[in-house]
């Protein structure tokens, strides 16, 4: 388990979010010995979780100096700056215009397997199996079927897939407050369906 940081300390590498407010001001949750709650500010816990189904998260893009990983494609997946990418027409950060996406990850998934990404706005949509569209998908489609987009698809090349969304400046000046949920939906060779979780961003 890693810890990241969301603001400068003593620590070089930190992750500063955008402007959207996060909830409880962290990502950290810790438990006391007496069983209360509490949110360390700025922070969240890297945890990688091992399991036999399809992975994802949101991205960003984004040139601090102080994550450097962030600017290399497709983006960092803290839930920093990923969750709450500083992408407003005039950035919180001097000298930062974040880009959102979402990676897509599956190491059962053949190369050259198309993953198409989806987008909506708002509110999560009911959770709704794969299987109940194709027998043998893996996953569910959590968007709004109603107002569901496709922003694009990548060829799978060993296991990842991934999409950055170009903003213009126009767009950047809209979007402020927005939340933006995100899913990536893989056809394989077999024509079956592999879905990944669903991400929200807040700009």
């Amino acid at each position: 388990m890693h810890c990241l940081l969301g603001a400068p300390s003593q620590w070089l590498i930190y992750d500063a979010p955008g402007p959207a407010p996060i909830q409880h001001g962290g990502y950290g949750l810790a438990i006391d010995a007496a069983g209360s709650r509490y949110y360390n500010s700025r922070r969240q816990l890297l945890v990688d979780l091992l399991c036999d189904a399809p992975g994802g998260a949101c991205t960003a893009v984004s040139a601090q100096l102080s994550f450097p990983i962030g600017a290399v494609l497709p983006g960092g997946g803290g839930f920093l700056s990923a969750l709450h990418p500083d992408s407003a027409s005039v950035p919180v950060h001097v000298g930062r215009i974040d880009a959102p996406g979402f990676i897509f990850l599956d190491p059962a998934l053949a190369n050259g397997s198309p993953v198409f990404f989806l987008a909506d706005v708002g509110s999560f949509g009911p959770e709704i199996p794969l299987a109940s569209f194709v027998l043998g998908s893996v996953g569910v489609f959590c968007l709004k079927a109603t107002s569901v987009m496709t922003l694009g698809l990548d060829l799978a090349n060993n296991g990842r897939a991934s999409l950055v969304i170009p903003l213009t400046g126009a767009a950047r000046a809209a979007i402020s407050g927005l939340p933006m949920l995100q899913q990536g939906i893989a056809l394989t060779l077999g024509n079956v369906l592999r879905g990944s979780p669903c991400g929200r961003q807040v700009f």
